[in-house]
């Protein structure tokens, strides 16, 4: 199991309780566990979880509480978890919340489709050719001087800058073909494109964690 010495009792990932067990009393339900990091449960869910517990202490009174684990496709480990509560009693006025908590650990990258995990500084990201123009065809090869200087001035080249990128359409993340995240993806998520980084990005789309595209 990952270890690292800057995490707080070293171990990167914690037997995540998903209803805690300050709320539940149960400590080894497999329905109610999973892979968490030991930031998502301390930083992460603890202040929610202790503000449910602390609210029923004092009033005695319920809470309607879900909390879901969102994984990708068929990753082993969850991305995060979906917390909701509301108390009963008064409509929500002592305990309401809707939030994500992501299942990440700061100073290291993980890798949600097998567990495996390393340093983030050891983590080596693909280069960028967003900004790389296309090789000329042999049209624009034989065009003359002045043509080829008044494209590069404008930039009107069609097809400048552009790269093959595969979109999640659900999770509006883009990806590289060679991604191991595009294998794990749904058919009727995925969309192929040859567009530019920028205009991904300008358009909703985040750059996936795993290949840096």
């Amino acid at each position: 199991m990952a270890k690292y010495d800057f995490v707080e009792g070293k171990y990167l990932f914690n037997r995540c309780h998903l209803l805690g067990y300050q709320l539940t009393g149960e400590n080894a339900n497999p329905q109610n566990l999973i892979t968490g990091t030991r930031y998502l449960n301390i930083q992460g869910m603890l202040p929610f979880e202790n503000a449910v517990a602390d609210y029923v202490d004092a009033t005695g009174n319920h809470v309607l509480m879900a909390v879901m684990p969102v994984f990708e496709g068929s990753e082993l480990v969850a991305r995060g978890v979906h917390m909701m509560a509301e108390s009963v009693e008064d409509g929500g006025e002592g305990v309401a919340f809707n939030v994500f908590c992501y299942n990440v650990q700061p100073g290291v990258v993980i890798d949600y489709g097998t567990g495996a995990s390393m340093l983030e500084e050891d983590a080596t990201p693909l280069p960028d050719v967003s900004g790389v123009e296309s090789a000329p065809d042999a049209a624009s090869e034989g065009a003359g001087a002045g043509e080829a200087s008044e494209k590069g001035a404008t930039g009107s080249a069609e097809g400048k800058g552009t790269t093959e990128y595969v979109l999640n359409t659900n999770s509006k993340k883009f990806h590289l073909p060679s991604c191991s995240s595009v294998d794990q993806m749904s058919p009727k998520n995925r969309e192929d494109v040859e567009d530019t980084r920028e205009n991904l990005i300008a358009n909703g789309y985040d750059p996936c964690k795993r290949c840096n595209p």
